[in-house]
């Protein structure tokens, strides 16, 4: 989708990716084990371009996908599938724009049911996604009547979340995380440790308090429940005393 990225603005969105696979917040991080390297980054490119293309033309997103995989979805009992939270909140948080994604087979069937009883796809036909793309479609409806089906259907709700209370706090508390895990980190992978001078040397200074650093930047615009919440976030694996990162590999 859109213009390939320019060699230094690939290398800026891999970086980000980098951070963003390792948090599971966007699509791509399930393949990396089984992509080789210069195919790792594929889904995630794409992602970039989805949501450039939404922010260049202000419109909302049905994506449609083949990937049936725990990045993109949530899957129950091998058959359920709904979509990822986080990776929605990535794309409104970036896009002020709201997507939906659905399973190619999710796709067609919601298109052959708009169909006419006697132009239905015959069922052979919707199992084999290939031949369902060679099918003469010059007759199906529109993808704006698809997504008024699904809303309709209450399959998905094209609505404005990202204006609610309850996205405003996720996006502000993970906002404030990431902030403070681009900047601080476990002093155990940052720090040289010496029991006779008393433990860890804080080289790149610290000992910092998660509590402190997020409410002397988020105090005066995000709530203290949600600064509390961000740091019952951050404190979670069990380190309380962390150690700065140098700011020349800050990502953000």
């Amino acid at each position: 989708m859109g213009e390939p990225y320019s060699d230094n603005k690939k290398s800026e969105i891999i970086k980000e990716l980098d951070y963003k696979y390792k948090k599971k917040t966007v699509p791509g991080w399930a393949d990396l084990p089984s992509k080789e390297q210069d195919n790792k980054y594929n889904d995630g490119l794409i992602w970039y371009q989805t949501k450039d293309f939404a922010k260049e033309k202000n419109v909302n997103i049905l994506f449609v996908t083949g990937d049936i995989s725990e990045d993109w979805f949530n899957i129950e009992n091998d058959k359920k599938r709904t979509q990822k939270q986080p990776i929605i909140n990535d794309f409104m948080h970036d896009t002020n724009q709201i997507i939906h994604i659905l399973p190619i087979t999710d796709f067609i069937d919601e298109y052959d049911s708009r169909l006419p009883k006697t132009q239905r796809i015959d069922s052979s036909v919707k199992k084999d996604t290939l031949a369902f793309m060679s099918v003469d479609k010059t007759q199906f409806p529109s993808t704006k009547s698809v997504i008024n089906v699904l809303q309709e259907h209450n399959k998905v709700k094209f609505k404005p979340y990202y204006e609610t209370k309850e996205f405003k706090r996720k996006t502000h508390i993970n906002e404030m995380v990431e902030w403070f895990l681009d900047r601080y980190e476990d002093p155990a992978n940052m720090c040289p440790y010496c029991g006779k001078d008393g433990g860890y040397q804080y080289i790149y200074g610290g000992p910092y308090n998660a509590y402190e650093e997020l409410d002397c930047n988020f105090g005066s615009i995000y709530s203290e429940d949600e600064i509390q919440e961000a740091v019952k976030e951050v404190e979670k694996s069990g380190t309380i005393e962390w150690s700065a990162i140098p700011k020349e590999d800050w990502t953000k």
